[in-house]
């Protein structure tokens, strides 16, 4: 119970229950929907054909600098968002030239 609250709270969606134990139908196919984006969204671990076209010169900058380093396996664990917000940070100048 506490697990779906959470997950809830974390989309935004009010949580209503029929009963101590059952979701109401409308409720769980939301939260599915959103949990099944969540769960699908693009991982970027290198920089190759995958990624945004947009994003590799930051990202190769920033690999270049060894500002941005991958795991033990050298994968880079890039979310589109996080791309985005390196991208940002390097147009304001924060990474230099």
């Amino acid at each position: 119970m506490g697990i779906y609250k959470g997950i809830c709270n974390y989309f935004g969606v009010d949580y209503k229950l029929e009963s101590e134990d059952k979701l109401m139908s409308r409720e769980y196919e939301e939260l599915n929907e959103r949990l099944e984006k969540v769960e699908n969204s693009m991982i970027y671990d290198y920089i190759d054909e995958n990624m945004p076209e947009w994003a590799v010169p930051t990202i190769t900058k920033l690999v270049d600098k060894g500002l941005l380093k991958g795991d033990e396996e050298g994968k880079l664990g890039l979310t589109y968002d996080l791309m985005r917000m390196l991208i940002i940070n390097d147009r304001a100048g924060i990474y230099g030239e």
